[in-house]
């Protein structure tokens, strides 16, 4: 009589065995959707300007490379610093196409190498700016 681990390793290798011989189902290429990734250069801020916590600004970006078929064309856009992505989002939703969005600086320690970063197909950041404290 054969003894329990025998006939595990016996299963196992049918188990096994079995696996490799299956095989993906082809891709047919009508099935396929072409899909463009799309980073358009922010313009706005540009390097070294100067916002203030608290206003209001216009985000803009270059839109004369826009893809005729975007992957994802809703927008993000975040606060970066020192190599860091902050969590807050300071705006959304907003068509990647239409080139700008309005967004309100936020309360934030004041001091340069801040950046944003416009996420849609993929990321991109801006130059570095400065955001300085509302009575500055």
């Amino acid at each position: 009589m054969l003894s329990r681990s025998l006939v595990s390793l016996i299963a196992g290798i049918i188990a096994f065995s079995s696996l490799s011989q299956a095989a993906p189902a082809p891709i047919e290429e009508r099935d396929l959707v072409p899909r463009d990734v799309w980073t358009p250069k922010i313009l706005y801020p540009r390097e070294m300007i100067i916002w203030k916590s608290g206003y209001r600004h216009n985000v803009t970006w270059d839109t004369s490379t826009q893809p005729e078929q975007v992957t994802n064309p809703t927008g993000k856009i975040q606060l970066r610093k020192d190599n860091f992505t902050q969590p807050a989002v300071l705006a959304e939703g907003f068509q990647l196409s239409d080139g700008r969005v309005e967004i309100t600086v936020p309360y934030v320690q004041p001091g340069c190498g801040y950046q944003l970063v416009l996420i849609g197909d993929s990321g991109n950041f801006s130059p570095e700016f400065i955001i300085a404290s509302e009575g500055d």
